[in-house]
């Protein structure tokens, strides 16, 4: 991947040219794609091995120069410079998504679902941005619903480390969240199925 190739060789600043390129080529996916490519690279960058203080200082120090040209490198530098785990840095993945006009959270945890590689800190994440900052978790969850819904709640059911108060809070979400009606029923399914195997 671009993104992956970038960033092991520490090139931020050349991530950051070609996202720029792609918006400026006005090209919707092109962007789409490379902002996800990058963010994605950062997630398997962030679990293979620490980001070292020299990195992250010298990425800020390149992203602080393009952000004055750029609205969206400030929202690729939480990306790539912040702990990805952290409630803010969700919360500028919404906002990388709004730029983008397209969603990205929701690839991330999805891509995650589906290498089998949910890291158990998002549940903790997912539940201090809504705690911490008001309102942060709604535009997730509506991505969630939207593109990764039935891996989540699969994740949700089956996981040891999703305890049942986080569930319950999470689907409450769910239900709050307009423009996806199957979300209930995708999630009474499971309850059923969780019936029917504990009756066995």
């Amino acid at each position: 991947m671009i993104g992956d190739a970038l960033l092991r060789q520490g090139k931020y600043a050349e991530a950051v040219a070609l996202y720029r390129q792609a918006a400026a080529a006005d090209d919707p996916d092109a962007e789409y794609w490379l902002l996800y490519d990058v963010a994605f690279s950062y997630l398997i960058e962030r679990f293979d091995s620490p980001v070292q203080e020299r990195q992250v200082a010298q990425a800020n120090r390149q992203f602080d120069a393009l952000s004055g040209e750029n609205p969206g490198a400030s929202d690729v530098e939480q990306v790539l410079a912040l702990d990805l785990l952290s409630p803010f840095a969700l919360w500028r993945l919404t906002e990388a998504e709004r730029l983008a006009g397209r969603p990205v959270l929701p690839l991330l945890l999805g891509g995650a679902l589906l290498l089998e590689d949910f890291p158990p800190m998002w549940d903790e994440a997912l539940r201090a941005a809504n705690t911490e900052l008001p309102g942060a978790l709604a535009p997730i969850i509506g991505a969630i619903k939207r593109h990764c819904r039935e891996e989540f709640i699969s994740f949700l059911y089956e996981d040891d480390f999703v305890d049942v108060d986080f569930r319950t809070s999470v689907l409450a979400a769910f239900e709050q969240v307009p423009d996806v009606e199957d979300i209930p029923a995708v999630a009474r399914a499971y309850e059923s199925y969780d019936d029917e195997t504990s009756s066995k």
